[in-house]
């Protein structure tokens, strides 16, 4: 009898193995595992069940810790309102999952308590409400937000946190989170133009998988080569700036109020662009932009934009994430005198929802939720459906 270990749930000839090491008769030469649920024992597949996922006896709660001091107040006769509130909050012990080496069969990575995270910032609101005559009322209100994220420690020491895996198909994690920056940076090259003859290929120090209308990276070291010594922290998924825009009239029967938000000081990593490619139509934009031949441009790669490195991480991808947004607009009107045909109000109204967004992103939408809920995968755009606007029109009886 001979030993081997495997991560799986495997019965051969009787003999059960779980998570550890299986008796294997001396004369089998052939025991793999597959993902599919089944194991191949000399061509012959039996079922089995693998472990994708470990959670540490230790693992516990995250825990909040936070100082917030406010300052809240009413002026003149209610009209003005104003509230301040300066925070620090910080999670500790975040739970995170950490990959692993996919040979010990766990790929899922292991769940753990990984990192303390700081958020600090100020948080402000002014409204003023009043009232003109006795026919018309308004009324402004604003809010703003600056927000500060860092990483205070991570408990996995020097090394880092990776996210983004599923975001490029190279699967080369695209973002990094260590102590002393914010959580889930973006980490890759930095493109610095696009290859435009095979002597620049030659001469570069990516003359090993590049080709002319490749995305050309700054060799950071200086060492001849690029690698990962030569990747920077390209962007912070993060947003800083939060804000926000109410305004409101009246006059007699009608009604109308704008709602507007925004936000600003945040970085968004296309990846969506470099997974469209191949298989579906190019945008506009890159279309307009890429690479033709000498001198067409210096910015867009060629339309064979999935070759060598130009997919691995790289500032390409990153755009600015900042967006204003009119997220609503309603407007009404009501209409009392028509008690003769026993109608108390007759309202016609039109309520628009997202009619006008303005942002320089180049894909659908800048406003990007992070993959499972976890802020180390934040700020990554492999798939985001566009924004839909609404436009409803309408009245309604009370009899």
């Amino acid at each position: 009898m001979r030993q081997q270990t495997l991560f799986n749930v495997l019965k051969l000839r009787g003999s059960w193995g779980i998570n550890g090491n299986v008796n294997v008769p001396a004369n089998i030469t052939t025991l793999t595992a597959s993902p599919l649920g089944y194991a191949v024992w000399n061509g012959a597949a039996y079922t089995s069940t693998s472990i994708i996922s470990v959670v540490p006896p230790y693992l516990y709660w995250e825990k909040g810790v936070s100082t917030d001091i406010g300052l809240e107040a009413s002026l003149l006769r209610s009209r003005l309102t104003l509230e301040f509130d300066i925070y620090s909050r910080d999670t500790r012990d975040a739970i995170f999952t950490v990959p692993i080496l996919a040979s010990s069969g766990l790929g899922g990575g292991i769940n753990a308590n990984q990192a303390t995270i700081q958020n600090k910032g100020v948080e402000a609101s002014i409204a003023w409400r009043d009232k003109i005559g006795r026919h018309i009322n308004y009324s402004i209100a604003g809010n703003y937000a600056f927000n500060e994220n860092m990483v205070s420690s991570v408990n996995s020491g020097a090394n880092a946190l990776f996210g983004g895996f599923y975001s490029n198909p190279s699967q080369i994690p695209l973002t990094r989170t260590v102590a002393g920056q914010p959580i889930g940076m973006f980490y890759g090259y930095e493109a610095v133009g696009v290859f435009q003859t095979i002597g620049e290929v030659q001469n570069s120090s990516q003359n090993k998988s590049a080709m002319v209308g490749d995305l050309r990276f700054k060799d950071q070291n200086k060492d001849g080569n690029i690698g990962d010594n030569d990747k920077i922290y390209m962007g912070n998924p993060n947003p800083k700036h939060l804000f926000g825009l109410n305004l409101g009239f009246s006059y007699d029967a009608f009604d109308v109020s704008v709602d507007i938000q925004g936000v600003a000081g945040v970085k968004v990593y296309n990846a969506n662009m470099g997974r469209r490619f191949g298989v579906e139509n190019f945008t506009e934009e890159f279309y307009a932009n890429h690479w033709r031949g000498p001198g067409t441009s210096n910015t867009h790669p060629s339309a064979n934009i999935l070759h060598g490195m130009n997919t691995h991480p790289n500032t390409f991808w990153v755009e600015d994430g900042s967006y204003i947004r009119i997220r609503n607009i309603n407007a009404g009107y009501n209409i009392r005198s028509l008690k003769g045909w026993k109608i108390n109000n007759l309202r016609v109204f039109t309520a628009l929802q997202n009619p006008f967004n303005f942002f320089k992103y180049k894909g659908f939408s800048p406003e990007v939720t992070a993959a499972g809920n976890s802020p180390i995968n934040a700020g990554i755009d492999a798939g985001v459906y566009p924004l839909s606007a609404y436009y409803n029109f309408g009245f309604t009886l009370t009899l």
